[in-house]
């Protein structure tokens, strides 16, 4: 069965897995590997160059651990550009037992959507069927005369994707597919039930925050914040005139937004001039503080404004790097009067031999992109392009 890596290109870092598909449907993880990232900001390619040069090494090293060659690559895109549009589409079956030819034709019937010329469709994501006017959870199988769909029609920039696909061919590859990343990391955490009650997902990187909305198992809505983990580490250098490897490792270690902890302590740091400063563990709580409240304040102004209720749900599941600030959740969950989870990928149904010291909140996207792949239709085993088969022959090994 074929080869292929998931790829988490991330301001921060650069994770790929190598997995195969196996006749049981299942995939087994071959290896993963990350480093650090560079010529990506915000979640957008700032240099082509230097971030195709990277993912080039990243995707080599995961081969060289299991000597092996990728087949595909299937890459995540950040949503800042991406929009939500509701789609219907119908199929006649005129008495007949549907099967997935019918499903996929209701459903790419919905996704026929006019756009604009900057617009590109990237992902149609049913929600209901209705089977004869009656709605189904799954109608595959069941005899009825027409079978309608509704889907939500998820659009990027398509100046956006043409880009990362020209990042990816400088590696030798064309992207088997694009994923928004707030259509893959829910997939990697949140349970059925969850996705029957309405979960609301922030996924906080190094430079963005995601949020999904899922209830009754759709994809409700997406929001992208431009601000991260980083931009923390960064209000504590520029306030007090430190190093961002410094204000970094103060931060992991000295701060805490929870009112018990002990913020009377205090420690000396050397600054940019060469001078020396006694600096609190509250002077650095109080410097990050204002960041979260205004992060957390957007997120609320923007649910509040689509009728998302978040006592009447299963509340908020908090992950990605940039979460495991100390006392975060404990804050986010006083803000927002709800339930907060802080978790790493802990759905792995299907997915076998993922690495245990990757399974902290910073790979959850990439075991979502994981799930992505393995529930994937009709792309296994197809040969490679003329571009692939071309590419391969020229990377190094």
């Amino acid at each position: 069965m074929s080869v292929y890596a998931v790829v988490d290109l991330g301001s921060k870092k650069i994770a790929v897995a190598i997995a195969r598909r196996q006749k049981d449907g299942n995939l087994r993880v071959l290896a993963v590997h990350h480093q650090p990232s560079r010529g990506i900001e915000r979640g957008r390619i700032v240099n082509l160059l230097e971030a195709s040069e990277l993912l080039k090494e990243a995707v080599e090293e995961a081969e060289r651990n299991v000597d092996l060659q990728v087949n595909d690559i299937f890459i995540n895109i950040g949503g800042k550009e991406a929009e939500m549009i509701q789609g219907t589409g119908r199929t006649y079956v005129v008495g007949n037992a549907i099967t997935k030819r019918e499903k996929r034709r209701a459903v790419e019937n919905a996704g026929a959507v006019s756009l604009p010329p900057d617009r590109e469709v990237l992902h149609i994501l049913p929600f209901i069927y209705i089977v004869n006017d009656m709605k189904v959870e799954e109608p595959e199988g069941m005899l009825g005369n027409s079978l309608d769909v509704k889907v939500q029609v998820v659009t990027h920039s398509n100046i956006a994707l043409r880009n990362l696909e020209q990042l990816v061919k400088r590696v030798g590859f064309f992207p088997k597919k694009v994923i928004l990343n707030h259509v893959a990391v829910p997939e990697a955490l949140i349970t059925e039930e969850d996705r029957e009650a309405g979960v609301m997902v922030v996924d906080m990187g190094a430079e963005t925050t995601d949020v999904s909305l899922i209830h009754r198992k759709m994809l409700y809505r997406i929001f992208t914040y431009e601000v991260g983990g980083k931009d923390f580490t960064k209000d504590i250098s520029v306030k007090f005139g430190i190093t961002m490897k410094e204000a970094e490792r103060m931060k992991i270690k000295h701060v805490s937004l929870l009112d018990e902890e002990d913020e009377s302590g205090s420690l000396p740091v050397t600054l940019l001039d060469g001078s020396q400063r006694v600096l609190t563990y509250s002077d650095l709580t109080s410097t990050i503080l204002p960041r979260a409240e205004r992060l957390f304040a957007a997120m609320k102004q923007d649910i509040e404004a689509v009728g998302w209720q978040l006592p009447r749900t299963n509340g908020i599941v908090l992950t990605g790097g940039g979460a495991q600030l100390k006392g975060l959740r404990e804050y986010m969950a006083r803000f927002f009067s709800s339930v907060v989870r802080l978790s790493g990928p802990s759905n792995f149904h299907g997915i076998l031999d993922f690495p245990p010291d990757h399974r902290g909140p910073e790979f959850s996207l990439l075991v979502g992109l994981l799930h992505f792949t393995r529930n994937m239709e009709g792309w296994e085993g197809r040969g490679d392009s003329l571009l692939q088969r071309i590419g391969k022959i020229f990377r190094k090994k």
